[in-house]
């Protein structure tokens, strides 16, 4: 419903890993606890497509409000990841709102997704 496609399997991995708990409320309730003042998403492969479907349910919260006490941590989250396939590809719409949040979204993945490949 935000616009962006992604693969299920990777997306239920994600939603099981946490327990079904959403990857935003996790990281606002330490960011509360710990008073850390940023966040860095990782993981390798399996574990790097997680961190960046994670990274950007982060983002989206943060977006909508849900996170206003650690909006300014949630909006900057960082996320470095090692060998992570290509995950994320805009829905097509006619909705040109929806078209520059997509672009948006897109721009700032780009800008905080970090993916190393060991290129041999």
């Amino acid at each position: 419903d935000e616009g962006f496609a992604v693969h299920p399997g990777f997306n239920s991995m994600l939603t099981k890993s946490t327990y079904g708990a959403c990857p935003s409320s996790l990281v606002r309730r330490t960011l509360l606890e710990t008073g850390a003042k940023a966040i860095v998403v990782t993981g390798h492969s399996l574990g790097g497509a997680m961190a960046q479907i994670a990274t950007l349910k982060i983002m989206l919260a943060a977006d909508s409000g849900r996170s206003a006490d650690c909006k300014d941590i949630m909006e900057n989250v960082g996320c470095v990841t090692f060998a992570a396939p290509n995950l994320f590809k805009p829905l097509q719409t006619l909705d040109e709102n929806q078209k520059l949040r997509q672009q948006q979204f897109f721009t700032r993945l780009a800008n905080q997704v970090h993916n190393y490949v060991h290129n041999n």
